[in-house]
């Protein structure tokens, strides 16, 4: 073989190696491009599963919006339950690895997800769990953009102080810690209530508790549970009953298992609960997009709303700082987002600056009431 066929032979098996090596490089680079994942955890099914899924939508939503396909969200249903809400985040954690989790909804599902995140030190990230005990227990790792009942006990002590009240609450975490609350907020007032009565989640016949509110002469009811039907039968009953007075229920009425339950009896029911601000555009334009993609309107705008405001946040955490929960975490603290649902910081707890309104059932709908 002559040296120019040397040359040319070397030349060529030059380019084949640089081929190959460069198609097999190219290949292991696309498959250790994997996707990020993260996780929710969510009531998708049971008590408040309308609201579940509107933070399942909003969270697809905004991310067909930001164009992001590099994001996997791994959606775990929470049932509203404490233990299928640690079983959920120990999947997340210990199984997929995720660095943070979107939820839970319902506070004690929260709760009962808070040690195995503290130990894994993964983000937990809410838009739904509002019992101020997680102000207290939730650690450096939790975050919640919806308001913490806390505020909610102020504003609700505020409306009904110095009458003769009755408190009827569900005996769980949510319950108890938004009751012991709001009991310190009205003794503020110089004002005790005339009943207070506790039912077990579950019950459906609360005709014994609301004889005894019957014959307290209560003027106001106020409703403490993180369940719409529970809402729902409770005040169906005391109205069947012919309890005449002004009746208040927690953020879990804006569930549409509220007003099916209820029915003609949800009108002229107050909550205190955050409220989608139908003045700014950009809701009017996402709600228009949630109803023009899924055929139907959100059960409740304000925490689709949060819900959607909350992925945007984390997209722009993981985009400033990576996907590190740590780092996140620290990121977190320093943000001020101007979200739909508002401006959006949060304290040292993980507690966020967006307030709760005053809500008032009138002909089906929940509308905000002029203070």
């Amino acid at each position: 073989m002559n040296k120019q066929k040397h040359i040319l032979l070397a030349t060529m098996l030059t380019v084949v190696v640089a081929l190959v090596l460069g198609g097999c490089s190219t290949k292991v680079a696309n498959l250790s491009q994997e996707k990020i994942k993260l996780g929710y955890v969510g009531p998708l099914t049971g008590d408040l599963a309308s609201i579940g899924n509107d933070e399942k939508r909003a969270i697809q939503l905004a991310l067909t919006a930001s164009g992001r396909t590099d994001i996997e969200v791994i959606f775990e249903d929470s049932h509203c339950n404490g233990q299928a809400g640690s079983n959920a985040a120990q999947k997340l954690v210990n199984v997929d690895q995720v660095q943070l989790i979107m939820g839970a909804g319902c506070s004690d599902a929260t709760l009962a997800m808070l040690p195995i995140i503290q130990q894994g030190q993964v983000v937990l990230f809410s838009s739904l769990s509002t019992s101020p005990e997680l102000t207290k227990v939730g650690g450096e790792y939790f975050f919640r953009n919806a308001p913490s009942d806390d505020k909610a006990t102020e504003v609700l002590a505020k409306l009904i102080k110095n009458k003769k009240i009755a408190l009827v609450s569900e005996n769980n975490d949510f319950g108890q810690a938004f009751l012991n609350d709001l009991k310190v907020k009205l003794a503020e007032f110089d004002t005790t209530p005339v009943a207070d009565e506790i039912f077990n989640t579950g019950t459906t016949d609360y005709k014994t508790i609301l004889q005894k509110v019957k014959e307290s002469k209560a003027e106001v009811l106020a409703v403490i549970s993180n369940s719409p039907v529970s809402n729902g039968l409770v005040i169906k009953q005391a109205k069947e009953l012919g309890l005449e007075m002004a009746y208040y229920g927690t953020d879990s009425i804006a569930g549409s298992e509220f007003s099916d339950t209820a029915q003609d009896a949800a009108e002229g029911v107050y909550a205190i609960l955050v409220a989608a601000n139908t003045a700014d555009d950009r809701v009017n334009k996402l709600l228009q997009l949630y109803e023009n993609t899924y055929l139907e309107g959100p059960a409740s705008d304000a925490y689709t709303v949060l819900s959607y405001d909350r992925m945007n946040i984390v997209l722009k955490a993981i985009d400033a700082v990576g996907y590190d929960a740590e780092a996140i975490r620290n990121y977190l603290h320093t943000i001020n987002y101007d979200g739909l649902a508002g401006y959006t910081s949060f304290d040292e707890n993980g507690d966020s600056s967006i307030l709760p309104l005053v809500l008032r059932f009138e002909d089906g709908e929940l509308v905000p009431v002029q203070q």
